[in-house]
């Protein structure tokens, strides 16, 4: 089992994406130093099994208190599909029906009317992100700070810092990724069963699963404080106070462990190869694993690979933390990545990649794709961090040679390019274009989709 580990945390770290050229030459430490990131955690899946849980670095830039497997680090929007399981968990039990108007649960609160015209709005739409709802992200609260409640975020209300949460687009007419139509499903549970949200997450969720490592609790008890890690900016910046608070519990308010995510994992795992039974039917997860309006999304989860390689997964960012869960649907094969630092997924990416190979997970890496014309001159002045608006960015970066395109909290994109400045997305249909000065410089990115634009303006940072 050392032998395996070593292979992949200690010779060699990738910027490849074949599946045999391993590209750069580094160690796990190395790679971790590139990226200014503290402190890394794993947990690999093998066989409907957690072969492996490690640590790595420290919770903190500057102070020698290790990271290890049971370090909680906050999982972001992972907290996504383990809220998910729980709304599908009330929809087995009969309790809640999710494809039913959402107003008919809600009290307090409830979907505004637009002039007149009122949209119906599904829980399998706010799960899916294609209810038209906005409100992408959260940026988080500072401990010193007040925190809003549920209502106040929906309605944007001091002290919210986000705008309310509406529909302006065709409830399941297309896929936009919407934090906020999360809250609305967090309230429409709460109200449902009146109890506080961690409560219900522990009932439904943590406990059955046995994630003993983990809690939706946003302020920390002095015991489990100390087992957390502290989050960093880039720069090798702590976020002030170790951590933001995040009271949009069901979209972003998860602490965990990859050891307690993967268990959840394995379990999912085991159910649907028939090998045990667990709080989840079968059929239920099957459920969750149907393409709803985006063919890569399901309900909770995102969809990647195809046919019986399929792997659904979900990545995570909160302000000082980067994640990612990937899971496979028949191969009883897997990991889950949690780093103490916004590093744009890039070392998570290079970790999984090597993980792929020395454990021959199947259909992972691309098949080679024709290029159509050489880029290699020009790739390094296409990568970079784009700004959507706020809390929105995007991200280009080269892998073998191709480029990647990054969105929000998306996988990966593969750019296929048709000339110097324009490239095609195979997986979905959508058109990118870049921008340039008069002196040729990058200042931009325009994503096409249908009628629909989206520009993103380069970062110099």
């Amino acid at each position: 089992m050392k032998t395996k580990i070593n292979r992949v945390v200690k010779p060699v770290l990738t910027q490849s994406d074949n599946k045999f050229n391993r590209g750069v030459s580094e160690c796990l430490y190395e790679r971790m130093a590139s990226y200014d990131t503290p402190g890394v955690s794993i947990a690999l899946i093998d066989d409907f099994e957690i072969k492996w849980a490690c640590g790595y670095g420290v919770k903190q830039f500057g102070i020698n208190d290790l990271v290890t497997d049971t370090t909680r680090f906050q999982a972001g929007s992972i907290s996504k599909p383990v809220f998910a399981l729980a709304v599908m968990l009330l929809d087995q039990a009969g309790e809640i029906d999710i494809d039913r108007n959402v107003n008919d649960y809600l009290n307090v609160w409830k979907m505004k009317s637009n002039n007149g015209w009122q949209p119906r709005v599904t829980l399998r739409q706010l799960l899916s992100h294609s209810a038209g709802v906005t409100v992408s992200s959260f940026p988080g609260y500072l401990k010193n700070e007040k925190i809003p409640s549920t209502i106040e975020i929906l309605m944007g209300l001091e002290p919210s810092v986000t705008e309310s949460v509406k529909v302006d687009y065709l409830p399941g007419g297309h896929f936009r990724y919407s934090g906020g139509g999360y809250t609305i499903a967090q309230l429409v549970i709460e109200e449902l069963m009146e109890k506080s949200f961690p409560e219900i997450m522990k009932e439904l969720v943590l406990g059955p699963f046995g994630m003993n490592n983990s809690t939706f609790e946003q302020i920390l008890p002095q015991a489990t404080a100390e087992e957390v890690s502290s989050g960093h900016f880039k720069k090798k910046q702590t976020i002030k106070g170790g951590y933001h608070i995040y009271p949009e519990m069901a979209a972003a308010g998860l602490w965990t462990t990859p050891t307690d995510l993967a268990s959840l994992g394995v379990a999912l795992q085991s159910v649907l190869s028939s090998k045990s039974c667990g709080p989840l039917e079968r059929n239920t997860i099957l459920r969750m694993l149907e393409p709803q309006t985006n063919p890569r999304m399901g309900i909770g989860f995102y969809l990647e690979g195809r046919g019986k390689d399929l792997r659904f997964t979900h990545n995570g960012c909160n302000e000082g933390f980067t994640s990612r869960l990937t899971l496979y649907k028949n191969h009883g094969k897997g990991a889950v990545i949690m780093v103490n630092a916004n590093e744009d997924g890039k070392l998570i990416f290079e970790i999984e990649k090597e993980l792929a190979r020395e454990y021959n997970w199947p259909g992972y890496f691309p098949r080679e794709i024709s290029k159509g014309i050489s880029i290699d001159s020009h790739l390094e002045r296409i990568t970079g961090r784009y700004i959507v608006r706020k809390n929105v960015e995007t991200m280009i970066q080269i892998n073998n040679n191709q480029l990647e395109l990054v969105f929000d909290h998306q996988p990966p994109l593969i750019l296929i390019p048709e000339t110097k400045n324009k490239f095609r997305i195979s997986e979905i249909k959508s058109v990118v274009y870049v921008e340039n000065d008069k002196q040729g410089e990058v200042v931009g990115l325009s994503i096409h989709e249908g009628d629909n634009k989206i520009f993103a303006r380069k970062s110099k940072f």
